[in-house]
């Protein structure tokens, strides 16, 4: 019996001195929302690139890079480093790809096998909810994934494994605390001062980029309360729980050599400790990057010009009030209204008569428009071949004295050539059969509306007057003119 006494004794006393386990908890309504998802770019240089050249060729190893990218090409001895925005690439011919730029084109050469890179930010929104206390002087790790043996680092420039910081600190990084329904901004209250702060380790080949956010001394986060960490933010919106003013830092990986259409998957760990770096909670966050969806639209080009009759009687500063017009005193006065095809100055005589049309182009063409004229010839007599004078030189016309021609004013007429006002103020010219006189109207490129595009039109009144001295031989005067309107798309 004693000894049988003796045994369970032991045990008891064994089973009692067992050290209790640490079990960290997972993390509850985990997440990672990264601004964007495309993968950067990174390439080499499949030939040597001429200075100042317009575009380079790089082996086709699945980078994609899109219109106003900004690529860097990097550079080897005796080289220098130029940046370039891109404006387009073609597609790939004999695993090569052709990438193009926008003027100003790399002003240095690069030769074969130098890098092109396109790094692309994004914002992350890491966001979970505690279930123990972080307490004092805890602290919340974000463990990214592991740089691989061989992948060069460089904190401000992509990686084809892993994510980089690219200079991310506080200042960049906001925090929210949810704590009953109540959301409040604590970035500064717990992270910024009593011993609080936040600390990047970048990787080596074998190990990971890592961000530790240390509470401070004074401060806690009770388990229940949901943490936002916006990572590359520098102003948050409590209200709605969002970053109001984004500033991207994490470089997102490259998706070298990957099938187009097939994203890759990253994970991001994260842990939660006491101030003995004891884990308290932990979880881990799927997120994964893919290549942009390229969308393409054709919108066919076009260009009308119409011409319409303005009324006799009426005032050419009162029919198109714009700036080249709204001084124009001239009065349309033959008694008779023109037609689209047709214009009759009615009986000449001392005064000067005046009729005008009304023309209207519109088109998309991004480089503008402009608006010119040729003629059949002089305002002739076909019986016995006498012509009014004209001139392709624009020209004040004088009452009595014997001149015939046209003067426009609008929405894009130059009043410097042909000078604001009516009849002895206004200049007047006629184009021969091959032109001649200046543009009527010309509307320069401009800048591109967004969300409702660019459509170029004007409006251009052209005034068709005559005047004659005693000594012109009766009869029948006729010519023919013809507006061009020219588009730049």
């Amino acid at each position: 019996m004693k000894k049988e006494f003796i045994l369970v004794s032991f045990l008891v006393l064994f089973f009692l001195f067992i050290p209790k386990q640490v079990f960290a908890d997972t993390l509850a309504s985990m997440s990672d929302t990264i601004s964007t998802s495309r993968p950067s770019s990174a390439a080499v240089l499949s030939a040597d690139q001429a200075a100042s050249a317009g575009q380079v060729s790089t082996v086709d190893n699945g980078s994609l890079w899109l219109a106003s990218d900004s690529a860097i090409l990097k550079n080897d001895t005796g080289e220098t480093l130029n940046t370039a925005s891109v404006a387009s690439q073609s597609g790939v011919v004999g695993g090569v790809k052709i990438v193009y730029f926008y003027s100003p084109n790399p002003a240095n050469t690069h030769h074969k096998g130098d890098p092109i890179i396109a790094a692309i930010s994004s914002m992350h929104t890491v966001q979970f909810t505690s279930i123990s206390t972080i307490p004092l002087s805890g602290t919340i790790t974000l463990t990214f994934p592991v740089l691989t043996v061989g992948d060069a680092n460089n904190p401000a420039s992509p990686s084809a494994s892993t994510f980089q910081m690219n200079g991310l600190a506080i200042g960049t990084t906001m925090i929210t605390k949810t704590h009953l329904g109540t959301t409040t901004d604590i970035t500064t209250t717990y992270f910024n001062s009593n011993g609080g702060g936040m600390a990047i380790t970048n990787p080596s080949g074998g190990t990971s980029p890592t961000i530790v956010l240390t509470m401070a001394n004074n401060q806690s986060i009770p388990g229940g309360d949901t943490v936002t960490i916006f990572l590359g933010c520098t102003a948050v919106n409590t209200g709605t729980n969002t970053c109001s003013t984004q500033s991207p830092r994490i470089i997102n990986p490259t998706q070298n050599n990957v099938t187009t259409g097939t994203g890759r998957s990253w994970k991001i760990k994260l842990t939660t400790q006491d101030a003995g770096a004891n884990p308290l909670d932990n979880g881990s966050i799927a997120i994964a990057t893919v290549d942009s969806v390229r969308v393409r639209a054709n919108v066919d080009a076009f260009l009308t010009l119409t011409i319409a009759g303005i009324n006799n009687g009426t005032t050419i500063s009162a029919d198109d009030p714009v700036a080249s017009c709204n001084s124009d005193g001239s009065v349309t006065n033959t008694g008779l209204t023109p037609s689209a095809a047709s214009v009759d100055l009615g009986d000449l005589g001392g005064g000067i008569s005046i009729a005008a049309q009304k023309i209207t182009v519109t088109t998309n063409g991004q480089g503008g428009y402009t608006l010119t004229a040729t003629s059949s010839g002089h305002l002739i007599n076909p019986a016995n071949g006498y012509w009014l004078y004209d001139t392709t030189t624009p020209t004040v016309m004088t009452g009595g004295t014997t001149f015939f021609g046209i003067h426009p004013c609008g929405t894009n007429t130059s009043a410097a050539t042909w000078v604001n006002g009516g009849p002895g103020s206004g200049k007047f010219a006629w184009p021969t059969q091959a032109g001649g006189i200046p543009s009527l109207a010309s509307q320069s490129p401009g800048p591109i509306g967004p969300g409702t595009g660019r459509v170029n039109d004007g409006i251009t009144d052209v005034e068709y007057a005559s005047t004659i001295a005693s000594i012109v031989p009766a009869g029948e005067y006729e010519t023919a003119i013809t507006y061009v309107a020219t588009a730049t798309f």
